[in-house]
């Protein structure tokens, strides 16, 4: 759990890369953990961070479509991947409602509704290995 607390303590930082990648390396390891341990309700709230970390380094559409996804799956199973929010900015949260006109966001995100686990995590790891500027 520790790790999602410093990916979204280091994503404070709305706009910075080296931020989003120390997230993102974070996350990875607490969903090796979390994997392990077969917490999927924890799991998806490192996914859910993860998220916020995709809309700095890749694009507001796999970040919408990874959050819509985190937050589907934790209905289905009763979690509640936003309880670490109060971790992150404000900013960072709004920024991600803003970053996509309504319809487009309410397209994207019925896209990410439909992402599996597998789909989800593919977007986490792809994440680590975006190169840099």
């Amino acid at each position: 759990m520790a790790d999602v607390v410093l990916a979204w303590s280091v994503l404070v930082s709305a706009d910075d890369t080296d931020a989003a990648r120390e997230a993102i390396a974070a996350i990875d390891r607490a969903l090796t953990v979390f994997a392990e341990q077969s917490n999927i309700s924890d799991a998806l709230g490192a996914v859910h961070a993860g998220a916020y970390a995709l809309m700095v380094l890749a694009s507001p559409q796999l970040a919408v479509q990874l959050r819509a996804a985190a937050l589907h799956h934790s209905a289905r199973v009763g979690a509640d991947p936003r309880r670490y929010l109060q971790f992150a900015h404000p900013e960072l949260i709004e920024r991600m409602d803003r970053s996509l006109v309504e319809e487009e966001r309410r397209v994207t995100e019925e896209t990410g509704r439909q992402l599996t686990w597998a789909q989800m995590l593919s977007l986490i790891h792809a994440a680590d290995h975006i190169p840099s500027c």
